[in-house]
């Protein structure tokens, strides 16, 4: 008595009574039972069993047109490609890029770190919520290339976005959008160096009516200390701190409209001015001894 290699039950001629398996001595011609329904059809009497289904098992000949079209779909996902999985993610990023209007820069580092984490992992922009993953993808090129990107717009490009008003502190699609972006940090081993004249000064110096006189001042104050700066700890904390400490009395600018605008915690903006106010008095220190 032949039994079957899977469940060790009893074979009915090439076929398990029990799962289904079919052995590769005959060519399969049917392999469940099926029964004849009222209209004189033979349909299938119950779906594929796990084990032919990932054995990739499948009828030469069926009246089911339903079940060979599931199978068809089945097997074409099973053996899709890396470049399938690339195309659609090279559609989407442009499709971002334009929605954000940022330059064809930032749209090529895009697809670059897109290629290279479906050549790791192919399957990584469809696991999860691939729109936040392709908005942290943006935002990584955007701060790789110093080109300045509204978080605000960033939310509401997102599709998870209902028209709701954005408050940048507590939205729960600016976090899933940070998580997403320090793993693709981690996957890629990213590690971002602090531009000489950030754009996010400028225009945080726009928005708050700061003049260009005292702009020019904040540059200068900047490129004297941005390199003693904790890498990590996010630049638009210590610029937004720097103009706090410099310009706020002078403009009336408090830690709830930094904090409204810009959606960084006004608990960040106090912590980053008293280390921008140690870091002022260590450069004062060394130049009275010099």
């Amino acid at each position: 008595m032949k039994t079957c290699e899977e469940c060790g039950e009893e074979l009915d001629g090439y076929v398990c009574k029990s799962c289904g398996l079919v052995s590769e001595e005959k060519e399969l011609v049917s392999i469940l039972p099926r029964k004849k329904e009222e209209d004189g059809d033979l349909s299938w009497s119950h779906p594929l069993s796990p084990s032919m289904e990932f054995q990739n098992i499948q009828p030469k000949s069926s009246t089911n047109s339903e079940l060979n079209r599931a199978l068809y779909y089945q097997n074409r996902k099973r053996k899709r490609s890396s470049d399938d999985y690339y195309m659609r993610a090279y559609s989407d990023l442009r499709t971002k890029c334009s929605q954000l209007h940022l330059p064809y820069i930032v749209e090529m580092e895009c697809l670059h770190m897109a290629k290279t984490l479906i050549e790791r992992k192919k399957t990584f922009f469809t696991c999860g919520n691939r729109d936040y993953k392709y908005l942290a993808t943006v935002r990584i090129a955007c701060r790789m290339n110093d080109i300045y990107l509204d978080e605000k717009r960033l939310v509401q490009v997102s599709i998870f976005h209902d028209n709701k008003p954005i408050n940048l502190r507590n939205s729960l699609i600016k976090r899933t959008i940070d998580r997403e972006m320090m793993l693709i940090k981690k996957e890629l081993r990213l590690v971002f160096k602090h531009p000489k004249t950030p754009t996010f000064l400028n225009h945080a110096c726009h928005v708050l009516g700061v003049d260009q006189e005292d702009v020019a001042k904040l540059y200068e104050l900047y490129s004297k200390i941005s390199n003693r700066f904790e890498a990590r700890y996010k630049l638009n904390g210590y610029i937004l701190a720097l103009i706090y400490n410099y310009c706020g009395k002078k403009y009336k600018i408090g830690l709830g409209r930094i904090e409204t605008e810009f959606g960084v915690a006004r608990d960040t903006v106090r912590s980053r001015k008293k280390e921008i106010e140690v870091l002022l008095n260590a450069e004062n220190e060394t130049k009275t001894k010099i």
